[in-house]
């Protein structure tokens, strides 16, 4: 198990002093390359030729995380299917588990965007039993676009698609700010459905029940899937 500690700065969080969701989810890609460098899961021969994505996610929150906040983020992978691989992150502060997140990755060909397995390119993926609740899968909204979303330098990474924690930012962006000043994020589920290029035109659409935000990006067919709920930010401090 790897784990990466993390003292939150300004430049880490959002108006009302909490961390970014974006900038959390990059710490766990962080921990997550340091702990598949070292386990042999990937190789840095390997850059340019193959890479892992992560395809969902589901992040349970207990506790809010804020400026000045130290926290460790542990990994660890779980039992593997032939072209899924799943990983687990827990958050701790002073020691106390005050968040978890579920994963899913798949490795991806970069030159003929498909997915493969690793053993096709050499990756050995160890032998594990212990398995993993796997992150939930979400459907497809009936509500119609309401804004249009262009895919920017800024937002691609060194895969050539929009970079999964950026899904996250697009998502807060179409939530009022009133609402989330006197909200708390408890859970966040994101599918990723489609590689999203540079240059697209993503369409947005959104749903709320109660607390409950569901947010679509489309071009043509479904490209991501977010789920965010929220609950007031006096309930249980």
């Amino acid at each position: 198990m790897l784990e990466k500690k993390h003292k939150v700065e300004f430049r880490d969080c959002d108006f009302a002093s909490r961390i970014k969701m974006n900038v959390l989810f990059e710490l766990f890609a962080e921990v997550a390359t340091a702990d598949a460098l070292q386990t042999g899961v990937w190789r840095e021969d390997l850059q340019g030729q193959c890479g892992w994505i992560v395809t969902k996610q589901t992040l349970k929150l207990y506790e809010d995380i804020c400026l000045g906040d130290e926290i460790t983020i542990t990994t660890q992978y779980m039992k593997p299917s032939a072209v899924i691989f799943p990983r687990y992150y827990k958050i701790l502060k002073e020691g106390k588990l005050i968040g978890e997140c579920f994963s899913q990755w798949t490795l991806f060909d970069l030159v003929k965007r498909r997915v493969v397995r690793p053993k096709s390119v050499g990756i050995v993926i160890p032998e594990l039993t212990e398995k993993m609740t796997p992150p939930e899968r979400l459907m497809p909204l009936e509500e119609e676009s309401g804004q249009t979303y262009h895919v920017r330098y800024s937002d691609i990474d060194m895969n050539g698609h929009l970079n999964n924690t950026q899904y996250i930012r697009i998502a807060y962006d179409l939530l009022e700010m009133d609402y989330l000043k006197n909200h708390r994020l408890c859970e966040l589920s994101i599918n990723y459905e489609k590689e999203v290029p540079p240059c697209t035109a993503l369409q947005l659409a959104m749903k709320r029940e109660k607390d409950t935000f569901m947010i679509e990006g489309r071009q043509e067919e479904s490209c991501f899937l977010i789920r965010l709920t929220f609950r007031e930010a006096h309930d249980h401090d």
